[in-house]
């Protein structure tokens, strides 16, 4: 059996994201193999479901090519163009490219039932369709665009932050008040709320203290803006 268990990948991606404009026909990915042996590598694009196999994913692109060989020290341009169903004109859609990187001699490990597993390593990384009209410009100033508030949600006191453009906004922290969370999507048009706890609500003061990925680039950034309170 093949199993995808923690590893070092050998196949890595120029970047930490891609970026598909809606004024072009095609985006490229280079890949390279920076080990000393072959490896045999598959990619595709997932809905936003991780888990999905890819043989059951539809979505509006094309990958070429979706499996190949990638020599030692060498590297390949992963084309991927948009086809089928039309995506929203108005805000950005997000996606998932992924890459799956099996060396040609894989290490082996036997597990506690004597199953041999192959190390094989899995590389997840966004990908935005940003439509004609929309600009990187305006993508980089979206964070700070956002609308930060206290209120009221079931009886108890929650954090909101509204995203007004039509961006995705990747919050990496929010440092104020002890509010801890994992990464969080603020999608285009949205909002996202963190239930505060008692103490955390009283320590709040008049500004929110976050830390954002940059759209195009990935770049954690760290910045303030306003809090209102009801």
């Amino acid at each position: 059996m093949i199993s995808a268990v923690q590893a070092q990948a050998a196949v890595t991606m120029m970047g930490t994201r891609v970026v598909f404009d809606g004024d072009t026909n095609e985006v490229t990915v280079r890949l390279q193999n920076v080990g000393e042996m072959p490896s045999l590598v598959q990619v595709w694009i997932d809905d936003g479901d991780a888990n999905a196999a890819p043989s059951s994913l539809k979505v509006p692109f094309i990958v070429r090519p979706p499996v190949f060989r990638i020599n030692g020290g060498k590297s390949q341009v992963i084309r991927i163009a948009k086809a089928g169903e039309d995506l929203p004109g108005d805000r950005e859609s997000l996606f998932g490219f992924n890459v799956l990187d099996m060396p040609a001699s894989a290490p082996t490990q036997n597990n506690d039932e004597g199953a041999t597993l192959q190390l094989v390593v899995r590389t997840r990384v966004k990908l935005f369709y940003r439509p004609k009209g929309l600009t990187r410009a305006a993508a980089a100033k979206a964070p700070t665009q956002l609308q930060w508030q206290v209120v009221d949600e079931a009886g108890a006191r929650a954090l909101r932050v509204s995203n007004p453009t039509p961006y995705h906004v990747i919050l990496k922290k929010v440092v104020s008040a002890g509010v801890a969370a994992d990464e969080t999507v603020i999608s285009p048009l949205s909002s996202h709320s963190y239930r505060l706890a008692p103490q955390q609500h009283q320590a709040l003061k008049d500004s929110i203290n976050f830390e954002y990925a940059a759209s195009d680039t990935g770049v954690v950034i760290k910045a303030q803006a306003p809090l209102s309170r009801p």
